[in-house]
């Protein structure tokens, strides 16, 4: 399988140091670097994970990272 787009969901209130949209941009040039188009999605409160990764599938992402707490992944997991 080849990767054509990848889609990032981040959550900003997760963790000690808070995830920062500044966070993901070395993973987002990298992925770029190999002609991956990605997208950034950042939640805005419960459940707004579900719905991005939901949005994310419908668009034809080829693949999810998730960068946040446990809740964060499993709203996605449940998309």
């Amino acid at each position: 399988m080849t990767l054509k787009r990848v889609t990032i969901i981040y959550n900003p209130r997760s963790g000690r140091r808070r995830n920062r949209l500044s966070q993901i941009d070395p993973a987002r040039h990298r992925l770029n670097a190999y002609q991956i188009e990605t997208e950034c999605m950042m939640t805005q409160g419960p459940g707004h994970a579900t719905e991005l990764a939901a949005a994310a599938m419908a668009g034809g992402a080829d693949l999810i990272i998730v960068k946040g707490g446990d809740g964060t992944l499993n709203e996605t997991l449940q998309a």
